[in-house]
């Protein structure tokens, strides 16, 4: 889905499958941003996810409070607590009386919470994680600037190799793949004015070179710009 769907997208996978562009283990769970790219699969036989479509100006400040990021992978996040939300959910949806629509934000609420339990790595320094949600923050607004490895830890008060494995630690994949990923969904974007040219669309989001711009845009989306830009216009 280049283009997500149009609310918040809670999913969790108990088998190990492939989340974006990283190979993750059992137990995971992604929360979607409306509209955001999302990309899951799992190419052998076991495949089993669940999940809960959510919307309202409430779930960002949840989400704020359980220290929960989102558009990431997290992992070894305990599956009977789901199943558990789930079902509670469902079955308040069923009843619908006039209760229902007080418990069932309650339910995902704290839901949310206990994953923020788990997912929040305990041995973390919160000045190191304000450090790296800033960088995190910067890669989504300034992706089309050119960036180094060497910058980044720099900003992070950090050695290089200790930067790139609490980034890792944090937002499950690599700084320079979270660049990535938000420069192909700006791309993806820009693909629906039909004004501009590919390679235009490569300058704009950061890449000089439009034919490789073009091979990690297919390597993300699974099909070239000009067949997603095709794939626009027929919706």
């Amino acid at each position: 889905r280049p283009r997500g769907t149009g609310d918040w997208l809670i999913m969790y996978f108990p088998v190990a499958c492939q989340i974006m562009e990283q190979q993750a283990p059992d137990r995971s769970l992604v929360i979607w941003t409306p509209g955001d790219y999302q990309k899951y699969g799992r190419n052998t036989p076991g495949w089993s996810h669940s999940w809960i479509h959510c919307d309202g100006a409430a779930l960002p400040r949840w989400l704020k409070q359980a220290h929960l990021p989102t558009n990431t992978v997290m992992t070894d996040l305990p599956e009977a607590h789901w199943v558990q939300t789930l079902c509670q959910v469902f079955e308040e949806i069923q009843e619908h009386d006039a209760y229902s629509n007080r418990i069932i934000p309650n339910l995902i609420q704290n839901s949310l919470m206990v994953f923020g339990r788990y997912a929040r790595p305990s041995n973390q320094e919160q000045p190191v994680s304000d450090a790296l949600e800033h960088i995190r923050q910067q890669l989504e607004t300034d992706f089309d600037q050119p960036v180094t490895l060497d910058d980044l830890a720099y900003q992070a008060g950090l050695s290089m190799s200790h930067f790139c494995a609490k980034f890792k630690q944090a937002f499950g994949c690599s700084a320079i793949e979270y660049l990535i990923i938000q420069r192909m969904k700006q791309a993806a974007y820009l693909l629906y004015d039909r004004n501009l040219k590919i390679q235009e669309i490569a300058n704009r989001v950061g890449y000089d070179d439009v034919f490789h711009f073009s091979k990690l845009f297919k390597k993300h989306h699974g099909m070239s710009p000009r067949a997603l830009r095709k794939e626009q216009l027929s919706d």
